[in-house]
């Protein structure tokens, strides 16, 4: 007994097809039993957003491959004012700006096309109202400290 197989590209996704294994000798050819297969598609399914802050956030999805090879995914991003859509692999986003809403969505492309999630959006928290490079003085009572005054610079406290 001898098997055989073989995979097929192109096929058209939520598409049945029929096939049959054949043999050819000197007597003649026979024909095996026909089964048949649907090729499916990919599915992308966009997730919420996480780890959001005033400027980063993280984008989520889950991407199931069908009959045909996933040769790229990610994501879209932009403001919900913008225009633009802006592609990241990882969904690891920075550089944000704060108090803004964004829309995004999922996607992988395969051999036949892109599939696309569905489009959800986030809005990052608003500023901290503190510069990276301000200075704060405290007055703290009861007094932890001679004179009852702290120093904060650079998120490191320093004593009087």
């Amino acid at each position: 007994m001898t098997s055989a197989s073989g995979n097929i590209t192109g096929l058209t996704p939520n598409t049945q097809y029929q096939f049959y294994a054949y043999a050819t000798t000197a007597s003649g050819t026979t024909n095996g039993t026909t089964l048949t297969f649907t090729a499916t598609s990919a599915t992308v399914t966009t997730l919420a957003a996480t780890n959001i802050t005033h400027t980063m956030a993280t984008l989520n999805k889950s991407v199931t491959a069908g009959s045909e090879t996933i040769t790229a995914q990610g994501f879209k991003y932009k403001q919900s004012s913008a225009s633009a859509w802006i592609t990241s692999a990882s969904g690891s986003l920075t550089g944000l700006t704060a108090g803004t809403q964004y829309q995004f969505y999922a996607y992988a492309t395969t051999t036949i096309g892109t599939i696309n999630g569905d489009t959800l959006t986030f809005t990052t928290s608003g500023a901290t109202g503190i510069a990276e490079s301000s200075s704060v003085q405290l007055s703290i009572y009861p007094n932890p400290v001679v004179n009852g005054e702290l120093r904060i610079e650079s998120g490191e406290l320093i004593e009087n």
